[in-house]
């Protein structure tokens, strides 16, 4: 009988993914427990961008409905998903430009922690 050594939050448990990006992020030395519940919303949405990404990828973008040709909800969806993805990188400083702008405004004898997180695969 295996013993699971990871306890994992609700909505990352049991999906494999989600536990491997969830890991890969929580890994980070610079990790914060505070920052579970911002993690936990962040993997969701990575694989959540992911299988809408997929299934654009396999369906195309549009879609004809009688003489209609319209864009599938799918791909509304993806759009949505990386505006929200967007907006936690940038609280977390994960682009090289978010990294500048947390540590604009800070006088050189402050030291700031931005957590670098590594590239997500």
């Amino acid at each position: 009988m295996t013993t699971k050594t990871n306890s994992f939050p609700k909505n990352i448990d049991g999906k494999p993914r989600r536990e491997e990006l969830f890991e890969q992020l929580t890994s980070h030395p610079d990790y914060e427990a505070r920052h579970e519940a911002a993690m936990v919303q962040m993997v969701c949405l990575i694989t959540d961008e992911e299988e809408y990404r997929a299934y654009i990828d396999n369906h195309g973008k549009f879609y004809d409905s009688g003489k209609m040709h319209r864009q599938r909800p799918e791909l509304t969806a993806l759009h949505a998903t990386q505006a929200s993805l967007k907006g936690l990188y940038a609280k977390f400083g994960m682009t090289p430009m978010d990294t500048k702008s947390l540590k604009k405004g800070v006088l050189d004898e402050d030291t700031v922690t931005v957590v670098q997180f590594p590239g997500l695969t």
